[in-house]
């Protein structure tokens, strides 16, 4: 609960775009989407005779679109700033020649 509470007061609750209610659901989700994405995998299947449970691995790293926990943030967050997390900056810079 924490991490989801630092992120959602860094990023989303100094903007003034979301209600207090509107940041603690987000932060709900979020919350549940960090446990999925780390120690608790969220379960795929079950089966009761002759035990069988089978578990989702989440893919793309700890994208909120991995889990549907996270789904459920980038539904909530309509400033789609936590979506953009962990998307590094690009930058190209070209050589004019290897003469100079």
């Amino acid at each position: 609960m924490n991490a989801a509470n630092l992120l959602v007061d860094y990023h989303l609750a100094s903007s003034g775009e979301f209600n207090e209610s509107h940041l603690a659901e987000i932060e709900r989700w979020l919350a549940a989407h960090l446990l999925a994405s780390s120690v608790e995998l969220q379960v795929s299947s079950e089966t009761v005779g002759g035990v069988s449970v089978s578990y989702t691995v989440p893919s793309g790293g700890l994208r909120l679109n991995s889990t549907t926990y996270g789904q459920q943030v980038l539904l909530l967050d309509v400033s789609g700033k936590l979506a953009s997390l962990g998307k590094g900056k690009v930058s190209i810079h070209a050589i004019r020649s290897f003469d100079d």
